[in-house]
């Protein structure tokens, strides 16, 4: 009870304390302190204001200067509650001389702050002894050797919180702390000064900026590609202060001269990466962007040709299996021509189709079965090929647009305008698309927005798809020529004139550009001089664009047929007739050639190959009647599953015989058991044959022959064919040995 009676009295001195302080500050004129003033710091004196960055933290202190015999002091602080918020709030007491003991005790009256309204108060007194007036002596009076610089004495600090995330449109904004009502009581008489009414005295007001919280992100997120090949990173930096410093990282190390809004990573060995980029603005705000995943491959996987010509830089050349014959997989009718040429990825076949005039589609195709997954409506005839790259399909249109559709829906991302009908197929290397337009130029557009980039503009209309390899372009145009270009900035290395418009799209393979024309022929050109290093005639004109696997050239020619041609002399391997012309380009994937005719369809040339790729036994020497294992590894290295026999022998005489079934591109090992009872002493070659398929043409590899196993006599344990002392000291030597 005393102690809550005491607790009542306490605060009923306080809050008498106060409103007494209050109640007497008003009535004095007098002001002793002319030179008196209230600065808040940082202050508009500043210029240019200080920045603070949204979400950031700052201090704002609010300081008494020039003041002598203070008794006591109050202000009342404000700010703009929507853009700051008061975090912490710091007592400061004045400076002063060593106190006498009539001048000991300090009563803070009033210390609180309010963010819903954007204010703050502060009041302090001094309790007088009863001898104070007489000695003269003054608590506050100042002394250089203590007092803060320019005569401060500090009374608060506001730790503020930036609150507001303006937007793009607003920019900076701007916020001022205003004192409304500063009083300061002095001593003597306690006579009043009311600061901002003092004549001469600087504002009260502190101007900032408040600028926008700093961001970036960069793109692509994710990107899957090939040793050697290049992968382009594109950088968004949103809000902050310009300009603006950039630092790139590879797996968290900073790359050496990545100091710009973009880099090209070029990786030299396979694995998993990680890419991010830091970003710096003008008054130092720092933010770090997402990080890409990059998926980098000695090679594409073997079963995929995501793209006109297979991979991201458009060489047209596949490490695939590819038939050797003519048989059918499958076909899919689409309702109108197919001149476009088929990108295989994800076990998903995407081709364009339409008539030459009026609205085309894109399909997306089961590349199994050939069933519909999705189809997306332009408005144009679709002859170029799809590009899948990073979850996205690019592809032309005659309606002169470039679209770049998700691969998974067939949804529109993004489509970009040019001058003409677009039969070229895009080729997306590191993060930028090139294509080509009738209206005779070769673009480069961001892979990402579809932005301009730059564009070449050749002799004539570019019907022809870049292929991008080795930092050169290359690529083709009705006025006869192929073309060499610097694939940074367009610039001409080199041009090769054939006899015709060049529609076709040139592969780039081993060195050598691989192309054809409208004068019925197939050339290769020597990639670094454009010379020729062959041609091959067809019975009509050429636009196709060739395709390389397994050191065949597969081509279509407007005659109707689908040639293979041997890549290294031109010479004829296989030829196909469809029925119509074939004015699409083949694809390579998984040991499977597809193409499309203007008959309306699409084909798939698979291969029968079935192959023994190795021989094993347990032994190198056996006794006449025991046995011996031995291992026989087969595969599938053609486009079907296939059920075949496998024969072992040892020597001329069967040792066993097995039916296999194996799904296309795997392998398996089969165990025979040769018991040698009845084999005459000697040693025996083991070989072992898978009889061909059904449409099978290499044959080559059906065959193995392993090593050599002898038999002999019981007891013969060096294989000489000889029971001798020989064998005995061998056999002394593992006396009392046992196993295990």
């Amino acid at each position: 009870m005393k102690n809550n009676f005491a607790k009542m009295l306490s605060a009923l001195m306080i809050v008498t304390a106060l409103l007494g302080f209050a109640a007497v500050l008003p009535t004095f004129a007098v002001n002793p302190e002319p030179n008196a003033y209230v600065i808040v710091d940082p202050a508009l004196s500043s210029f240019p204001p200080p920045v603070f960055v949204v979400g950031s933290t700052f201090n704002v202190n609010v300081s008494l200067v020039n003041i002598t015999n203070v008794a006591g002091v109050r202000f009342h602080f404000t700010w703009d509650p929507t853009l700051l918020s008061v975090t912490n709030m710091t007592e400061i007491l004045f400076q002063t001389k060593t106190p006498s003991a009539h001048w000991g005790n300090i009563w803070n009256l009033s210390f609180a702050y309010n963010n819903t309204a954007g204010y703050a108060d502060y009041a302090q007194a001094w309790s007088d002894s009863g001898t104070a007036q007489a000695d003269g002596y003054a608590p506050l009076n100042v002394t250089t050797a203590t007092d803060p610089p320019e005569g401060k004495l500090a009374a608060a600090t506001f730790t503020f919180q930036v609150l507001k995330v303006p937007t793009m449109a607003e920019g900076n904004l701007t916020c001022v702390f205003h004192l409304t009502t500063v009083k300061i009581g002095d001593i003597d008489g306690n006579k009043l000064i009311d600061t901002p009414s003092n004549t001469g005295n600087p504002p009260v007001d502190g101007t900032y900026i408040l600028a926008p919280a700093l961001s970036a992100s960069i793109w692509p997120s994710s990107a899957t590609l090939g040793v050697g090949q290049s992968q382009w990173f594109t950088s968004s930096v949103s809000r902050g202060t310009s300009p603006y410093t950039y630092q790139w990282y590879l797996n968290g190390s900073a790359v050496q001269d990545a100091t710009s809004s973009s880099w090209t990573f070029t990786p030299t060995s396979a694995g998993a990466y990680t890419v991010y980029m830091e970003v710096s603005d003008s008054v130092g705000a720092q933010a770090t962007s997402n990080t890409a995943t990059v998926i980098v491959n000695g090679q594409l996987p073997v079963g995929w040709w995501p793209m006109f010509h297979r991979d991201l830089t458009h060489t047209g050349y596949s490490t695939s299996t590819a038939p050797t014959t003519n048989q059918l997989l499958w076909n899919y009718t689409t309702g109108n021509s197919v001149l476009s040429s088929p990108a295989v990825a994800g076990g998903v076949v995407y081709v364009g189709s339409g008539p030459l005039f009026g609205g085309g589609n894109v399909y997306a195709l089961n590349a199994t079965t050939g069933s519909q997954v999705w189809n997306y409506t332009t408005g144009g005839a679709v002859t170029s090929s799809p590009a899948v790259a990073d979850g996205m399909v690019y592809v032309g249109s005659w309606d002169y647009k470039i679209y770049c559709l998700d691969a998974m829906t067939g949804a529109q991302v993004w489509n970009y305008t040019t001058g003409g009908l677009v039969f070229s197929s895009p080729v997306v290397v590191g993060g930028v698309v090139y294509v080509g337009s009738v209206d005779g130029k070769v673009y480069a557009l961001n892979a990402s927005t579809g932005a301009f980039i730059w564009s070449c503009t050749t002799g004539d209309l570019v019907t022809s798809s870049p292929a991008v390899a080795g930092g050169v372009v290359y690529v083709g145009s009705t006025d006869h020529m192929v073309y060499a270009l610097n694939a940074t900035t367009g610039a001409f290395i080199w041009s090769y004139t054939t006899g015709n418009s060049v529609n076709s799209s040139p592969a780039v393979a081993g060195g050598v550009v691989y192309v054809g024309s409208y004068d019925h022929m197939v050339y290769a050109l020597n990639a670094t001089t454009g010379a020729q290093v062959w041609s091959c005639g067809t019975g009509w004109a050429v636009s196709s664009s060739p395709a390389v696997a397994g050191g065949v050239v597969y081509v279509g020619s407007y005659d109707n047929d689908v040639y293979a041609l041997n890549a290294t002399t031109g010479a004829f391997v296989w030829g196909y007739a469809t029925g119509n012309e074939v004015f699409s380009s083949p694809a390579v994937a998984g040991g499977v050639v597809y193409v499309g005719s203007l008959d309306g369809k699409v084909y798939a040339f698979g291969v029968h190959d079935v192959a023994v790729t190795n021989v094993a036994s347990s032994k190198t020497v056996v006794y006449q009647g025991y046995s011996v294992t031995i291992n026989v590894t087969v595969a599938n290295q053609g486009s079907y599953t296939e059920t075949f026999n496998v024969t072992t022998y040892a020597n001329a005489t069967i040792i066993g015989s097995e039916n296999v079934t194996l799904p296309a591109g795997s392998s398996t090992t089969v165990t025979f058991t040769w018991d040698t009872t009845g084999f005459a002493y000697g040693n025996y070659t083991l070989s072992a044959y898978a009889w061909p398929v059904l449409g099978e043409i290499s044959i080559a590899d059906n065959n193995f022959i392993g090593g050599t196993v002898k038999v002999t006599i019981l007891g013969d344990i060096n294989g000489d064919g000889t029971v001798d002392i020989y064998d005995a000291i061998i056999q002394s030597g593992h006396f009392n040995q046992h196993y295990p």
